[in-house]
């Protein structure tokens, strides 16, 4: 999926949610904000992708957005003829698909370098954990970035999509497996440093939407508009903010 698909599915359910009961409301706005969470992370990747860069891969992008603006140009044209429009059409793709090569190969290096990083942590740490890929054709990765399966033991294995290359998967996941290993299942301790670091985060000032609409899919409205966490509200926000801390 891309941001315009997306938009399109969210635009689609906010239509529906005039005509859906309360229930089925409920079921609408977290769809929607999953939607949205995917949109932030697709965004992300983006810039990742461009911050590395070489200097190289900068100018040959800065060409092709060249390429892009005079591609729109031509085909708004007054009387352009349809030899033009055709010509500005493919000059336009040729551009676009040449930018998204560049930062899809650059955010491949970078989420491989990431991957490396939490594979090193976790030799010097001696933990009992593993780092692994899976393709979109699993049924288990299929919806997700990369998500954790984690043993009473201590043991993990993160799992990451080889589909869905997200550079701040990997050290999210890893986080889960630290916060195990350190608070075990001791709920009341995770949600007093998760509301800890909120209340951190909201002092520093600057933009913390992002941050919201992330930490909205971990938990759901009541009958009286009162935000119900989930559980493992406090362990997401830990790892969400470690994440987000990668992406910049």
């Amino acid at each position: 999926k891309n941001i315009n698909n997306i938009a399109d599915e969210i635009n689609s359910l906010q239509k529906d949610l005039s005509k859906a009961d309360e229930s089925g409301r409920e079921i609408i706005l977290n769809e929607i904000n999953s939607l949205a969470s995917d949109i932030v992370k697709i965004k992300n990747n983006v810039k990742n992708g461009l911050d590395n860069l070489n200097k190289d891969q900068l100018q040959e992008y800065a060409k092709n957005v060249e390429k892009i603006n005079d591609a729109k140009s031509l085909s708004k044209k007054e009387n352009a003829t349809d030899s033009e429009k055709a010509i500005a059409k493919k000059n336009y793709q040729t551009a676009v698909d040449a930018n998204n090569k560049l930062v899809e190969d650059a955010l491949t290096q970078a989420v491989a370098k990431t991957k490396q990083t939490v594979e090193t942590l976790i030799k010097e740490g001696d933990l009992q954990g593993k780092v692994t890929e899976m393709t979109s054709d699993s049924k288990e990765a299929s919806s997700q970035f990369g998500f954790i399966r984690q043993s009473t033991d201590g043991s993990f294995e993160i799992v990451l999509n080889k589909d869905k290359p997200m550079v701040g998967t990997a050290a999210h996941e890893f986080m889960h497996a630290v916060l195990f290993k350190t608070l075990g299942n001791n709920q009341k301790l995770q949600d007093n440093l998760g509301n800890a670091l909120i209340d951190h985060v909201s002092k520093l000032g600057g933009e913390t939407s992002i941050l919201g609409r992330r930490l909205a899919a971990y938990g759901k409205y009541n009958k009286e508009g009162v935000f119900e966490r989930d559980s493992n509200f406090g362990e997401e926000t830990i790892t969400i903010m470690s994440e987000e801390i990668i992406n910049g």
